[in-house]
């Protein structure tokens, strides 16, 4: 991994070693400590959805000091962009940060995209298995949350405020009843109410522990959004070693939608190697199984 900074100190002896001082071997730590410090990350977008892409981002890592002696996640501050063969692209930057010996989550991020889709339809109303609406969807907003963690036990309660400007353009001549006009451009907001167990060993790459998600926005009129409607989220993960540097995960979800959800919220089957968007329907439940060898 390749690591950039732009501090310029005036003498080679003050900047960050790239050493570990306890046994010499290389290691980034006290470089991403400093102000300037960031790792440049180009990850490979292989949706079928979207085509073949890479996102970059610079990634500024925070660490935080131990909590009683219990390791306390990082504050990561990224800003990047991404683009794909078929004209997706867009720009982020958000924080999200861990306070008060990590009992405290905050997150928050701002976004611009453009992003090219197709839509078959909702369950059995899709129109013929091959027939999809070429669709862009152009969105900018942001999210502003924050979350708790009240007890011992690995448990956060929180909240979290959603506002984009969305703007649908049809590629293709309508599917007949397959999109409703009103979908077309819309100011979305949502307060959504927010419960997470994490018991992982590690957010990134976990080899055991559990990780339990309810969140459930609430789209109103009083949040400044044009329309009103709910969506609801559970997913639970589950990670366990197999054997020496192979590890076992397995991950299950349920989403439902209202009515009035426009028809790019509603939710779809998310698995590896299934097109994104392909399989929607008002409510739809999913079960994924991985190895992993580290």
């Amino acid at each position: 991994m390749l690591v950039l900074s732009s501090h310029a100190g005036p003498a080679a002896a003050e900047r960050p070693s790239l050493r570990d001082p306890t046994d010499g071997a290389f290691d980034l730590s006290a470089l991403l400590d400093t102000a300037y410090g960031f790792v440049p990350i180009v990850s490979p977008i292989t949706e079928p959805a979207v085509g073949y892409g890479a996102a970059g981002a610079l990634v500024f890592i925070d660490r935080n000091a131990p909590d009683d002696g219990k390791p306390v996640r990082p504050n990561i501050a990224a800003v990047g962009g991404f683009a794909t063969e078929n004209g997706t692209d867009g720009l982020f930057g958000g924080h999200v940060g861990h306070w008060l010996g990590g009992r405290l989550r905050t997150v928050a991020a701002l976004a611009d995209a453009d992003v090219n889709l197709e839509f078959f339809g909702l369950g059995d109303r899709s129109g013929g298995a091959d027939a999809g609406l070429d669709y862009t969807i152009g969105a900018s907003g942001g999210v502003l949350g924050a979350s708790y963690r009240p007890w011992s036990a690995p448990v956060w309660i929180g909240t979290r405020y959603v506002v984009a400007e969305t703007d649908v353009r049809l590629r293709d001549a309508p599917l007949e009843g397959l999109v409703d006009p009103a979908d077309m451009a819309l100011r979305l907001a949502a307060l959504a109410a927010t419960v997470t167990f994490d018991s992982r060993d590690n957010s990134f790459t976990p080899t055991r522990g559990f990780y339990l998600d309810a969140s459930m926005p609430w789209f109103r009129d009083g949040f400044g959004s044009d329309r009103d409607f709910e969506l609801l989220d559970l997913s639970a993960q589950y990670f366990h070693p197999l054997a020496d540097r192979w590890f076992g995960g397995v991950r299950a979800g349920w989403r439902d939608s209202s009515d009035g959800t426009p028809f790019y919220l509603r939710p779809y089957v998310g698995l590896r190697g299934v097109q994104a968007m392909r399989y929607q329907g008002e409510e739809v439940a999913e079960v994924e199984a991985e190895l992993r060898f580290q």
